[in-house]
């Protein structure tokens, strides 16, 4: 029994010194604001935006994780999320058909509370000829350019304030605030 009260302890101290996980700061276009996700553990999460190094607001709420990419506007009030390996939905039950793998959102506009201001299907981004270019893994797929190893160049902010965005299939898309 003692033993068994040691490992309990042992692990939830393993657990409590677990290091949470944070995207690196992702400045606005202007560079006055930067935004950063922070997983803390399941289920708990932080989205931080500064200003200058200046807290200025925080969510508490889970938009994403630590491997999706954010992006801030330049007033710092919206926020995009890019699910960089969204997950597939599951398989059908009972008689129903299964939403298809490309339905799944894969990026979406927030505002500072949170709330989705309009969201994206990788449908809308990637046109049907070239879903094939998609990566798919098992219960995942990729299909941003130049992240997680595939070709092209990473998501960034142009000087016009939009989040640029190279498909699968070497397509750009611009996202505005």
């Amino acid at each position: 029994m003692r033993r068994t009260f040691a490992l309990a302890i042992a692990g939830v101290a393993l657990a409590a010194g677990a290091e949470p996980k944070a995207t690196k700061l992702q400045p606005s276009a202007d560079g006055a604001f930067g935004i950063r996700m922070v997983e803390e553990g399941p289920d708990a999460c932080r989205l931080e935006v500064v200003k200058g190094t200046d807290p200025s607001w925080t969510l508490d709420k889970c938009v994403g994780n630590a491997s999706d990419l954010y992006f801030v506007s330049n007033d710092g009030q919206r926020f995009w999320v890019l699910h960089t390996t969204p997950e597939k939905p599951g398989p059908p039950q009972g008689k129903k058909k299964g939403t298809p793998w490309y339905q799944v959102e894969v990026a979406s506009l927030h505002d500072a509370r949170g709330n989705v201001v309009q969201s994206r299907r990788l449908m809308d981004l990637v046109l049907p000829l070239d879903r094939d270019k998609v990566r798919q893994l098992g219960k995942h797929f990729m299909w941003i350019g130049g992240v997680d190893g595939v070709p092209g160049k990473p998501p960034r902010i142009n000087d016009a304030g939009q989040v640029e965005v190279e498909v699968s299939g070497a397509r750009t898309l611009k996202l505005s605030f």
